[in-house]
């Protein structure tokens, strides 16, 4: 009496690529993003680059 092998059955599921959520379904990749926009516009607002032309808007010294 010979007895099946009991992983046998899942042999032909070993070859097929799992089916994952797309990565914009994911919490952490907007998590990501948004921490990654916040630091951007820091970044532009800290260092005087919002100015129009080009050039830093800073305040005349007072005499």
């Amino acid at each position: 009496m010979s007895h099946p092998n009991p992983h046998s059955h899942h042999e032909h599921h070993h070859n097929e690529t799992p089916r994952k959520r797309p990565i914009h379904h994911d919490w952490r990749f907007w998590v990501a993003v948004l921490l990654m926009l916040t630091a951007m516009v820091v970044y532009v607002t800290r260092n005087g680059f919002v100015a129009p032309g080009g050039n830093p808007q800073r305040v005349p010294a007072a005499n």
